[in-house]
């Protein structure tokens, strides 16, 4: 019960956070939003924002993979890396951008896979998300 408590705090957090970083963008104020997510990105994987940047999808996955988790846990963080990664495309910073991004596809797929859950909502952003990271020439 500590656990799922913890975990439901976590995701009220991010989504406070998600909407604070949208309205930056809409604000064009790139960045404070773009220091902002470098924070939080180091306060959620408690480590050095580059050695996040080094991390590939398989050592997510298995940082992920520690914590106790749940499909809307992994949406919301999903959601985070992908207005990351919009925030680092307005900011130019490419290789940030299409990290974050791939990020964010690995956490959607995770939730599919081990939760066996559709969104139609997650479906829409994992279809945006790929999307951008063809138009920037990843994998």
């Amino acid at each position: 019960m500590i656990e799922r408590d913890y975990i439901l705090r976590i995701i009220q957090d991010l989504v406070k956070f998600i909407a604070r970083m949208l309205k930056l963008l809409q604000e064009e104020d790139i960045e404070k939003a773009y220091d902002q997510v470098v924070r939080k990105t180091e306060k959620l994987t408690a480590i050095q924002y580059d050695s996040f940047l080094k991390m590939s999808r398989d050592d997510l996955k298995a940082k992920l993979s520690e914590k106790e988790m749940n499909a809307e846990y992994l949406d919301t963080l999903a959601r985070f890396f992908m207005v990351s990664g919009e925030i680092c495309i307005e900011k130019e910073v490419r290789d940030e951008a299409q990290h974050f991004l791939s990020c964010a596809d690995l956490c959607m797929a995770l939730s599919e896979e081990k939760f066996k859950t559709f969104s139609f909502e997650r479906q829409m952003d994992q279809k945006k998300v790929r999307e951008m990271l063809t138009q920037m020439g990843a994998n």
